[in-house]
C-alpha cells in the first residue's frame, strides 16, 4: 500500500495473477473427470463472468482518440468480449498527463502536490485538472457504463448483496 491508501499497479497485477492462478487450479480440480489426467475446459468455462475493456485516452498524446483505439476496438478478441456482454469504456483524456507520468506520480499524489521522481510537484492548475479528472471525469465515464455489481467492493454493491 502506498501512503495514499491505494495499491500500486504492480501490487494489483500481482494480486490479480495470484487470484487467476488459484481460480485456474480450482477449475482444473473441479473439471477433471475421473480417469482423466487433465481437465477439458472450453473458452466459456474459463471466461470471466464480467469483462471490462478500458481504453485509456489519457495516454494518447497525439492524434485522435478514436483513431488510436480503432484497431483494438475492431479486433476480433474485443468483438468476442462485446458479444459475451463485455463492455468497452474510454477513460477521458487528461491534458496534463505528461506532467504526471514524467514525475512517476499516482493521480492522488499529483493532485495532493507531492513531489515526484524529479523532485518537483505538478503545477497548481494541473493539480486542479488532475483532481477534477480523477474524482469526476473518470468515475463518470466508467461508472455510467458499468453495472455496479461488477464492483463488489463498492458500498452500493455491498448493501445490495446483503
Amino acid at each position: 500500500m502506498t501512503s495514499s491508501g491505494t495499491r500500486s499497479d504492480a501490487g494489483l497485477a500481482t494480486t490479480l495473477r495470484i487470484s487467476v492462478s488459484r481460480l485456474a487450479r480450482r477449475l482444473r480440480v473441479e473439471r477433471t473427470a475421473p480417469g482423466q489426467a487433465e481437465p477439458v475446459l472450453s473458452d466459456t468455462q474459463f471466461a470471466a463472468l464480467a469483462t471490462l475493456v478500458v481504453q485509456n485516452a489519457g495516454l494518447v498524446m497525439t492524434g485522435g482518440i478514436d483513431e488510436a483505439f480503432a484497431s483494438i476496438y475492431d479486433h476480433r478478441t474485443v468483438g468476442r468480449v462485446r458479444t459475451r456482454g463485455g463492455i468497452v469504456v474510454q477513460m477521458p483524456r487528461l491534458i496534463c498527463m505528461n506532467e504526471v507520468t514524467k514525475r512517476r506520480l499516482g493521480f492522488v499524489e499529483a493532485y495532493e502536490g507531492k513531489k515526484g521522481a524529479d523532485g518537483t510537484a505538478v503545477a497548481f492548475l494541473d493539480r486542479v485538472r488532475v483532481r477534477n479528472w480523477w474524482t469526476k471525469e473518470v468515475p463518470g465515464a466508467l461508472f455510467a457504463e458499468v453495472p455496479t455489481t461488477w464492483f463488489p467492493g463498492f458500498p452500493e454493491t455491498a448493501a445490495a448483496t446483503e
